[in-house]
């Protein structure tokens, strides 16, 4: 496949310019050769943490990356810094006001996320998808392609380590949220992200992260509430189930019938807000800092900014 940013490359992105539409000749200009790619998005407003997210990935020598415009400014302003770039669905009439923690645009912008997803993995792209208030510090896909039976590796909430090595997280870490600031989903899993996108439209006053958690447990053994408040992600799974098969034992079989093998990325390398920025675990454990989050801060927008400078 083509390094990302080749000028030139028949039907793919060429440096200074958006691509017309998400397509298979886009993916394939930028993706690996195992049909790996790192995507965010954004709109005009939030550019400047995805064009600091870009700088930060190309600086660490992340070369399978691309970003969706989810309105005109976006793609604007995204050709303007040559980042391979494509319209998201809906882009000509998306607009660019700050988008809330919460609110009605921020639950329709999950809808819009989880659509993104479905578009890459209907086009046989493994994706490694991220928000843009993010950094990558070293490229997570050398690191990922350690679990090639794993459909689902997700980052989390929680907010201390319980590995002392740099694998994946011990199976109790399963019962904190899982935080989709950064998930890697194989095109494996595209019917995963079907039932995801169909669980919001219908229940539109839930949130995406939760829905993401609540779907991908429905496959694993036990009642779900556990010793404690349980509820949809609490306590109580059995993710010591079966693992006939498994190259790890830190994966676990998840969504419906067991049809997809999850685990969850170690938390002191792809770091939650306060794991990452707030005790610097990675520092203290000298472990490699692939990724941050600008999360657990106050302030929105402002506070993400800030956190990001620090």
């Amino acid at each position: 496949s083509a390094p990302a940013g080749v000028a030139g490359w028949p039907g793919g992105w060429r440096p200074g310019e958006c691509a017309p539409e998400l397509n298979r000749q886009f993916v394939e200009s930028v993706w690996s050769e195992q049909h790996e790619l790192v995507v965010s998005f954004s709109n005009g407003n939030g550019m400047d943490m995805a064009l600091n997210l870009w700088k930060s990935a190309t600086a660490a020598g992340v070369k399978h990356m691309a970003f969706g415009a989810m309105d005109p400014e976006g793609v604007r302003l995204m050709s303007a810094a040559g980042m391979p770039c494509f319209p998201m669905r809906g882009a000509a009439k998306g607009g660019s006001e700050a988008i809330g923690w919460g609110g009605a645009a921020f639950k329709n912008l999950g809808v819009r996320k989880i659509t993104l997803l479905i578009d890459l993995l209907e086009l046989g792209v493994n994706v490694i998808l991220l928000d843009a208030d993010t950094v990558l510090l070293k490229d997570p896909l050398p690191y990922l392609r350690q679990w090639p039976d794993a459909d689902v590796l997700a980052s989390t909430d929680h907010l201390t380590n319980t590995t002392a090595d740099l694998g994946l997280e011990e199976l109790d870490a399963g019962h904190s949220h899982w935080n989709v600031g950064l998930f890697y989903l194989k095109a494996s899993a595209v019917h995963f992200a079907h039932a995801w996108r169909e669980l919001l439209i219908k229940k539109p006053h839930w949130w995406d992260q939760h829905a993401f958690g609540w779907l991908l447990r429905q496959g694993v053994s036990g009642d779900g509430k556990g010793p404690g408040n349980g509820g949809p992600n609490g306590p109580g799974w059995d993710l010591k189930g079966d693992k006939t098969g498994l190259s790890d034992r830190r994966l676990f079989r998840c969504f419906t019938n067991h049809s997809l093998v999850c685990g969850t990325l170690p938390v002191v390398s792809f770091a939650n807000g306060h794991v990452g920025l707030v005790q610097r675990l990675h520092a203290k454990l000298e472990r490699p800092l692939y990724f941050v989050h600008a999360t657990h801060q106050y302030s929105a927008g402002a506070g993400k900014r800030h956190r990001l400078r620090e």
